[in-house]
């Protein structure tokens, strides 16, 4: 039990300044991604035709150090990698040059080799 005790404290450690932050919104998605944020293209497919999260979510993330991670949210197998490319220049944008993926979950970054569009 003292193992899931030191886990809850490393997660309110790093938790903390999210929770209190003056933009409580964007404090509580954070903190809700402590371990990674998801860069998401299932936006592209709904009205607002936009990549999920939003430029100030993620302008936020990297101050933090959050590290990201991809998804398109697929469906079926005809939406897997759905709009990537378009995922490719947001990360090149935001000079994200690495993602996070899990195996076991244990967290491993992974270089990207993307350039941005000029």
């Amino acid at each position: 039990m003292s193992r899931f005790f030191s886990t809850i404290a490393v997660i309110w450690r790093l938790a903390k300044p999210y929770f209190y932050s003056e933009d409580r919104r964007a404090g509580r998605i954070l903190l809700a991604a402590v371990i990674a944020i998801e860069l998401s293209t299932v936006g592209l497919r709904k009205p607002v035709n936009e990549l999920y999260p939003g430029d100030r979510i993620i302008e936020l993330a990297i101050a933090k150090g959050i590290p990201f991670t991809t998804a398109s949210d697929a469906h079926s197998h005809a939406q897997l990698s759905e709009n990537f490319p378009r995922l490719a220049q947001k990360l090149a944008a935001f000079g994200i040059h690495q993602v996070c993926i899990f195996e076991k979950h244990q967290r491993i970054m992974r270089p990207l080799g993307i350039e941005p569009l000029l």
